[in-house]
């Protein structure tokens, strides 16, 4: 098997990438590919509701988010209000450690633990892509084989964001501003794929990515 961890800014594109790596994969019969989606597992993490009493039958990440932050970032229902936790945490650094020293190890265990289900299945041709948007920032250990970037400007990452997800354009920059920078991120990179252009052009890359680690995975598994 081999595993790629895809990395990159916010509304840098991996979203986009991804999905072209799951077309190609249904055009090759030979290859398995298989996803771990880090944002995902965090927001099953923070689903839910807060029982009545706070704490007994609540998952364990809602009732340790309740514990640290209170009722503040709960909607009327008793459930996460996204946006008020978002504007907690990048507006105090503080504030998004404490939720960081919750959720990053709550999402490195349940990577791992499905990763090894993928592993489990023994086949020659799997490509795992590991989807972790903060993989460097998390500080955790992830194994993988290579490591992808999704590199686009500044500028972009700001439009996009403010577009995508309907927020200010200081927001947007305040999340920037607690990612790493592009120059680290490249640094540690095994791979890249800058989105800056076209849709057509941010494909040909995939698209050449995905072919080369195909070819490893034919070398592995001869």
């Amino acid at each position: 098997m081999l595993t790629i961890a895809l990395t990159g800014g916010i509304a840098c594109g991996k979203s986009t990438v991804l999905q072209y790596f799951k077309l190609l994969a249904q055009e090759h019969s030979l290859i398995k590919l298989n996803i771990i989606d880090a944002d995902q597992i965090s927001r099953q993490l923070l689903s839910g509701t807060l029982s009545k009493n706070n704490t007994k039958d609540t998952n364990l990440a809602l009732y340790q988010v309740y514990k640290i932050f209170g009722h503040s970032i709960f909607n009327p229902s008793q459930q996460i209000d996204r946006a008020q936790l978002r504007k907690l945490i990048f507006s105090s650094k503080k504030n998004k450690k404490k939720l960081e020293d919750i959720l990053h190890p709550l999402i490195y265990n349940e990577i791992c633990q499905q990763k090894q289900i993928i592993q489990q299945q023994n086949t020659a041709y799997n490509l795992l892509i590991m989807d972790i948007p903060l993989l460097f920032e998390s500080r955790q250990t992830y194994s993988y084989d290579r490591c992808l970037v999704i590199n686009t400007s500044k500028k972009l990452q700001i439009s996009r964001s403010i577009q995508r997800d309907q927020c200010s354009e200081e927001i947007v920059k305040q999340i920037i501003a607690n990612q790493l920078s592009q120059t680290e991120r490249l640094n540690q990179a095994d791979d890249v794929v800058n989105n800056n252009k076209t849709l057509k052009a941010l494909h040909s890359q995939a698209e050449h990515i995905f072919q080369y680690y195909c070819s490893l995975l034919s070398t592995e598994a001869i």
